[in-house]
């Protein structure tokens, strides 16, 4: 969980770097809509760090990076380092173990303060606006009308308009049953009430409530990293952006007229947002927006919509930054297991596992290699291992004396594993832990293995030694294959 926690706080940290410089470079003059989408998809990538494995993706191509600039000495450093930290987690015992669970204690002490206070200030703000009076009929038909001109984008489930004296501009409150507040000073007769409306009824349009919905979720849960929230200001501008061109395009008001407007809208608004703001969406809740959505509508207008070529576009960037790594996590080399084997068994993974080929390029290098056999490895362990034979080979593994082997405990133990091919053939596999042989009958797993004379990776570390001549007794310590005897899925 750590693990996929830090992955999207700094590969979605890395996109946010990334979508800025491109913003600021390229997308100038875009439509505000394309904008916006491509701030949604940074949002994501911090709440969805981990997709499916590509070799065409961000994830790749920052651990690519990474590994440019480290080099292969710092990741077997970092490997050693993070093997250090797991012997000492298990040594630590309860100390470690409390350490932990005070940390997450922690966290969710303050996730739980952030979310019901801002559930307090949702249902505040729910009770005082259906306490608001209902506008009259002629108004609602006026606002059907105004639904209807503006296509079938609109759900046709419009939210109920409330008259407000105190709101200094319209505002849309709620996802589902919505409601759709108005300054009672505003006279339904004028323009700028059809353009404001415009505006409220694009929100719904772009399905932004439950976008802002998300994005309250995403700076709740990140509340210690600033580029979260920094993220969903930039998505708030943009989407601000958007539906002033949709009010331009269906409303009544020239784009210097609706800047006006803003701008008296905005001399009502107080300097800071109020106790409704946050959890509503306001056509001016603030000020400090101001100036970038006068600038773009003095500009002139802009087509409202994304557009197809701009959407699979946008579709096709989300999933080069949404997929994950192309080498799983699991699959990186330990330290000092540094792999030089013979061009005949690179061959033989090829055959039997194309999927080792990682980078792609139709050939197993000795690093693909030897990530190969390092998931062979743990694949095996997991599969035949379990708590039980762990207790009886290590009865002290139990540290903090809980009664129950953790995953880290579990993981100390099973590092120390190595394993060998039975000469018998029908001798199976052998473990071996402190010396100790440890048979596991062929019944159970079948093991594909071969014999090098090159330096070969067991247990995590490497291992050398001639090939045995042949007839020879003695086990193969090169693992290349495991896979089911029975019909259970690999």
């Amino acid at each position: 969980m750590a693990d996929w926690i830090a992955t999207g706080l700094v590969h979605g940290t890395a996109l946010a770097a990334i979508t800025a410089l491109v913003a600021a470079a390229l997308l100038r003059r875009a439509r505000p809509a394309l904008v916006a989408a491509l701030w949604t998809v940074v949002l994501l990538k911090f709440l969805v760090p981990i997709g499916p494995r590509a070799h065409l993706s961000l994830s790749s191509a920052l651990d690519g990076a990474l590994a440019l600039v480290t080099g292969e000495s710092a990741a077997a450093g970092s490997a050693a380092g993070g093997a250090a930290a797991t012997a000492a987690s298990a040594a630590g015992g309860s100390g470690a173990a409390a350490a932990g669970w005070a940390a997450l204690a922690a966290y969710l002490a303050a996730l739980a303060t952030i979310a019901a206070r801002r559930a307090a200030r949702h249902r505040d703000l729910r009770r005082r606006v259906r306490a608001l009076p209902l506008a009259p009929a002629g108004t609602a038909a006026q606002l059907e009308r105004l639904a209807r001109r503006m296509g079938r984008a609109v759900p046709a489930r419009l939210p109920t308009l409330r008259l407000s004296p105190d709101a200094s501009s319209p505002y849309l409150v709620g996802c589902w049953r919505s409601d759709l507040v108005v300054p009672a000073w505003l006279d339904p007769a004028s323009p700028a009430w059809s353009a404001a409306l415009c505006h409220e009824l694009a929100h719904l349009a772009r399905r932004d409530p439950w976008m802002r919905a998300l994005e309250r979720a995403a700076t709740a849960l990140f509340f210690f990293w600033p580029p979260v929230a920094w993220v969903c200001r930039r998505i708030d501008r943009a989407r601000e952006m958007a539906c002033d061109q949709w009010a331009l395009a269906h409303g009544p008001l020239s784009p210097r007229d609706y800047a006006r407007l803003l701008v008296e809208l905005a001399t009502r608004a107080p300097d800071r947002a109020g106790p409704l703001a946050p959890a509503a969406m306001a056509l001016v809740r603030t000020r400090s927006q101001l100036g970038a959505r006068v600038d773009q509508l003095l500009a002139g207008a802009r087509p409202p919509r994304l557009g197809r070529a701009r959407s699979a576009a946008v579709a096709a960037w989300a999933a080069i930054c949404l997929a994950g790594a192309a080498r799983a996590a699991g699959a990186a080399i330990p330290a000092g297991a540094e792999c030089a084997l013979d061009p005949e068994i690179l061959a033989q993974i090829m055959a039997t596992h194309p999927d080792a080929d990682t980078d792609g390029d139709g050939q197993i290098s000795q690093e693909e290699a030897c990530a190969h056999q390092q998931r062979m490895r743990q694949r095996l362990v997991d599969r035949v291992v379990d708590a039980e034979l762990l207790s009886r080979l290590e009865p002290e593994a139990d540290a903090d004396g809980d009664g129950a082997l953790s995953d880290v405990e579990i993981e100390s133990v099973k590092d120390q594993l190595e394993i060998e091919m039975s000469p018998d053939p029908m001798g199976g596999v052998v473990l071996h832990y402190g010396g100790a042989p440890i048979p596991l009958p062929a019944a159970q797993v079948r093991v594909s293995a071969a014999a090098t004379a090159a330096r070969v990776c067991r247990a995590g570390r490497c291992a050398d030694g001639p090939a045995p001549a042949a007839g020879a007794r003695g086990p193969y310590p090169l693992l290349i294959d495991v896979s089911p005897l029975s019909g259970t899925a690999d």
